[in-house]
């Protein structure tokens, strides 16, 4: 979790992903890599650190929808949301 959280920033309104770090649909990942290390190849055991990768990630997702929630329940005073989607 804290390794995510170092380049990815949530505020009451809103969050930033640094995207030198966590770049999409390039082939360079260096920075990514450091941070979390070497990705884990098919044919490799499942460790420690991927089962703590993989609950992380939810983890910093409902983070940022509670506080983007939140956000919008303060300044337009909106009592229900709808999600929908794979991150749903």
């Amino acid at each position: 979790y804290d390794k995510l959280m170092s380049f990815v920033k949530v505020n009451s309104r809103d969050f930033n992903i640094d995207h030198n770090v966590a770049k999409f649909r390039v082939e360079g990942y260096n920075e990514l890599k450091k941070i979390l290390g070497s990705k884990r190849e098919p044919h490799e055991e499942i460790e420690e650190r991927d089962a703590d990768i993989a609950a992380a990630l939810p983890r910093v997702t409902e983070e940022i929808f509670v506080k983007l929630a939140n956000y919008l329940h303060r300044e337009i005073k909106l009592e229900n949301i709808c999600l929908a989607g794979g991150v749903a």
